[in-house]
């Protein structure tokens, strides 16, 4: 969003119409019906689903020794689903054995109704299990016995990737709103050159962003 401001700044009166770069950052700074303002949210809610009292206690303590993560415990599918339908959570970290459920079966789920990045967590070192994990679209597998400083670097791994995707969509929601209003009435008085000038500078950032998106997923 910051980059956006500055291109528009800077290209205002030469580039850009006044008027629109005008509209434009308005528009950045009111977040009106775009899920575009990048909000630095300090607390990160983490949700461990194990019915295994001992690891949940170990991964809590882990978790308790990074200030901007607050962690959950649930001991099945039911206990994790009604949380999630209460709180957002920004990782679940879930063994393959629950109570009342499958692990893959949970995943697909939770997947179902949330946009969450789910991070398995087993005794279980298969090479079939690890593979079925990843073709699923689990963003990690994570074997027990566990290594606190291991652990938190592979939580803090996935917490910043989540990040970046949002960092992306919000990018992407930005330039589309660009094109919108190139296309639209909204741009009706510009001239032919400009918005084409527009156009091409439009494109081409949202291409930049959707080739960062790809490298890093």
């Amino acid at each position: 969003q910051a980059t956006v401001r500055r291109e528009i700044e800077k290209g205002k009166g030469s580039q850009f119409d006044p008027q629109f770069a005008d509209v434009m950052l308005q528009m950045i700074d009111e977040d009106k019906g775009y899920t575009m303002r990048q909000i630095q949210e300090d607390i990160k809610n983490i949700l461990i689903v194990d019915d295994d009292r001992h690891t949940v206690q170990f991964v809590e303590e882990v978790l308790s020794e990074e200030p901007a993560y607050h962690s959950f415990a649930a001991g099945s599918y039911a206990e994790a689903a009604a949380l999630l339908e209460k709180q957002k959570f920004d990782l679940v970290i879930m063994d393959l054995t629950l109570p009342d459920m499958d692990g893959y079966e949970a995943f697909q789920k939770i997947r179902e109704s949330y946009d969450v990045p789910i991070a398995f967590m087993t005794g279980e070192k298969n090479l079939d299990n690890i593979r079925k994990a990843g073709a699923m679209g689990a963003e990690d597998y994570i074997t027990k016995p566990f290594v606190a400083d291991v652990l938190k670097k592979r939580i803090q791994t996935q917490i910043t990737l989540a990040e970046y995707r949002k960092s992306l969509e919000r990018e992407n929601a930005i330039m589309s709103r660009i094109i919108d209003l190139i296309s639209g009435a909204e741009v009706s008085g510009l001239t032919p050159e400009v918005t084409q000038e527009l156009l091409d500078l439009s494109a081409q950032l949202k291409t930049e962003i959707s080739n960062k998106g790809s490298v890093n997923n």
